[in-house]
């Protein structure tokens, strides 16, 4: 509350804005992370090449307690050479919750932009109200990190993504409107590695996102 009165909550799409600028539209690059050189390399290159901030992944054999500390090297490099830069992580093999309730608190402080998480949880057979575990979710995000005017993390959850539990087309707008109120950044992806999500499906999730205030990202196949 401020001066009497209580602020208002900013919309995904203000917060997403805020972080790239006024932006409506940026370009992600994904890392795949194997060692602290070779990800500093392409964050470097990704950087180089205009891209609006990156993504880091534990791919392969790399744990989550390893991409913790690299990217907290990472964000402290570039730190170091104040090279403001936008740098998310996903955590493939944690679910949502687990990944929040292990968030380390150094994430903050080094500068961390984003949180992608594959799969959110959303369960399209049920009205936005009703959705249990995503609703959790958000309730461990503002314990860690505060509501959507202090939290300093964007959080991408995943909906009909590769490898995980389909969504029949004809929900595709329902899984999307039930997901938007829980996340700042509505995230599908093509059918596979390789793949690009087809246009149809994105038309049928941007139908359940029907106000401006709600912002969907596609990650490459």
């Amino acid at each position: 509350e401020k001066e009497g009165r209580v602020e208002r909550s900013l919309s995904s799409a203000e917060r997403f804005r805020k972080h790239f600028e006024g932006r409506e539209r940026v370009l992600l690059a994904v890392v795949h992370v194997v060692d602290l050189e070779q990800t500093l390399l392409n964050v470097n290159r990704a950087r180089n090449a205009g891209a609006d901030g990156v993504f880091l992944i534990n791919h392969g054999a790399v744990r989550w307690e390893a991409l913790a500390d690299i990217t907290l090297e990472v964000l402290k490099n570039l730190t170091s050479r104040n090279i403001k830069f936008w740098v998310g992580i996903n955590v493939l093999g944690l679910m949502a919750l687990e990944l929040f309730k292990q968030f380390p608190t150094d994430f903050i402080l080094a500068g961390l932009s984003g949180v992608w998480c594959d799969e959110s949880g959303v369960d399209e057979l049920q009205p936005p109200h009703l959705q249990g575990y995503p609703s959790r979710v958000k309730k461990q995000i503002e314990a860690k990190l505060g509501d959507s005017n202090s939290n300093p993390i964007l959080y991408f959850g995943g909906i009909a993504f590769k490898y995980h539990r389909p969504v029949n087309a004809k929900h595709l707008p329902a899984a999307a409107k039930a997901a938007a109120p829980w996340m700042d950044v509505v995230t599908t992806s093509g059918d596979a590695t390789g793949k690009q999500a087809d246009v149809e499906k994105i038309k049928l999730l941007r139908l359940g996102l029907k106000t401006s205030q709600d912002v969907l990202a596609i990650a490459s196949g």
